[in-house]
């Protein structure tokens, strides 16, 4: 199949946003795996662990609907009118 430049900008576009999700999930995952160390060590409260665990799952929510990055429509459109030449 060959795309053109705008659609190849777009799938571009994408692949970066995967690429920044899965960074974000990453840091996500550390941050709460320090928290727990952080409350067994007994330097942070429970009261404090669950503000940071609601924070957490906010963010991971939020995140993936944050900033300019292509639809799923916009990516499924490209590919079946390549399918259909």
């Amino acid at each position: 199949m060959k795309f053109t430049e705008k659609e190849l900008k777009l799938i571009q576009k994408a692949e970066a946003r995967v690429k920044q999700m899965v960074l974000t999930r990453v840091i996500a995952i550390v941050i709460a795996v320090v928290l727990i160390m952080l409350f067994f060590l007994g330097l942070v409260s429970s009261e404090e662990l669950a503000y940071g665990a609601f924070g957490l799952a906010v963010l991971s929510i939020i995140s993936p609907q944050l900033g300019g990055a292509p639809k799923y429509e916009q990516l499924v459109s490209v590919l079946s009118a390549k399918l259909e030449c």
